[in-house]
C-alpha cells in the first residue's frame, strides 16, 4: 500500500494553535488562593503559638505558687500534655522559660514538691504507667532526713532487658537519681545514687534496704561512719566547680548487688 506522506497527518489541520492547552509552567496561581494558602498557614502556626503560651501560662502557676494543690496540679498538668504533642510539651518543660529557669526547676526550688516534679518529668511521655515512688521528708533541727520508697514493676525481667534502670525524686530541695545497671570493669549488678543538675551538692550518708518476693530475707545496704565525698551534679569541669566542697567531690555513690537482684 502506497501513502503519501504529505497527507498522513498534518499538526496544523489537526490542532489549531489556538486551541493547545497552556503549560502547566506558566499557568500562574490565582492571587485569591496563593493568599488563602498563606492565610492558612498562618493561622495554624498562631493557634499552635496560643496553645504554648496557654499552657506556659498554666504550668507557671503550677511552679510559682506556693502550697498549690498536688492533687489539682497533676490534673492541671495531664490537660496541659494532652493539648500538645510530646515534643512540644517535652521541649516545654525543658527550656528556661520561666524567669530564666525550667519548670521543673522552679517545681522544685519553690514547692520541694515530688508529687508535681514526677507529673511535670512523666505526663503523657510514654505510654507506660510509672514506678510508684513516695518520698517523706523529716526535719529534726539542723538535720535533713527522707526515706524513698520504690515500687518496681517487673525489676528483674526489665533489668535483664536494658541492663539499666533510672529513677528521679525530689527531696530537700534537689533532684535525686536512684540507678540499677551493670558495673561494667567488673560485670556485677550494683546500685547507685547521686544528684542531678541543678541541685546543690550535699554530704549524705544513705542507707538501702531491698526487698524481694515475700518471705525472701530482705538485702541491706549501709555506708561508713564517715562523710569522706560530697556528692556533686555531674557537670563539665565539676571537679574544677566543686574543688572547694568538704572532702572529694564525686558525682555518685554506688554498692556493689553481686546476684542477688537475680535471683528468686
Amino acid at each position: 500500500m502506497t501513502t503519501n506522506p504529505s497527507e498522513d497527518f498534518d499538526d496544523q489541520k489537526s490542532v489549531g494553535a489556538g486551541d493547545a492547552p497552556p503549560s502547566y509552567d506558566t499557568t500562574p496561581l490565582s492571587e485569591s488562593s496563593s493568599a488563602t494558602l498563606q492565610s492558612s498557614f498562618f493561622s495554624l502556626l498562631f493557634v499552635a503559638r496560643q496553645k504554648c503560651t496557654a499552657v506556659l501560662s498554666r504550668i507557671r502557676d503550677i511552679v510559682l505558687t506556693p502550697d498549690f494543690n498536688p492533687s489539682s496540679a497533676a490534673s492541671i498538668i495531664n490537660v496541659c500534655a494532652a493539648d500538645l504533642t510530646t515534643q512540644e510539651f517535652s521541649k516545654l518543660l525543658q527550656t528556661p522559660n520561666i524567669e530564666d529557669h525550667t519548670a521543673l526547676y522552679w517545681a522544685i526550688v519553690n514547692n520541694h514538691d515530688h508529687a508535681s516534679f514526677t507529673h511535670l518529668k512523666l505526663a503523657n511521655i510514654d505510654g507506660c504507667p510509672p514506678d510508684e515512688i513516695e518520698v517523706h521528708e523529716v526535719k529534726m533541727g539542723n538535720s535533713h532526713q527522707f526515706v524513698v520508697s520504690f515500687r518496681i514493676r517487673k525489676f528483674q525481667r526489665r533489668l535483664r532487658i536494658t541492663h539499666k534502670l533510672n529513677y528521679e525524686f525530689v527531696a530537700d530541695g534537689r533532684i535525686w537519681f536512684l540507678r540499677f545497671d551493670m558495673y561494667t570493669v567488673e560485670w556485677k549488678w550494683r546500685v547507685l545514687y547521686g544528684i542531678s543538675s541543678p541541685s546543690l551538692p550535699a554530704c549524705t550518708k544513705a542507707s538501702f534496704k531491698i526487698e524481694g518476693k515475700p518471705g525472701r530475707k530482705p538485702l541491706k545496704l549501709s555506708p561508713g561512719d564517715n562523710f569522706p565525698e560530697t556528692i556533686v551534679p555531674q557537670e563539665p569541669g565539676y571537679l574544677e566547680k566543686y574543688s572547694g566542697v568538704a572532702g572529694e567531690p564525686t558525682i555518685y555513690m554506688w554498692w556493689p548487688l553481686g546476684d542477688w537482684v537475680m535471683y528468686e
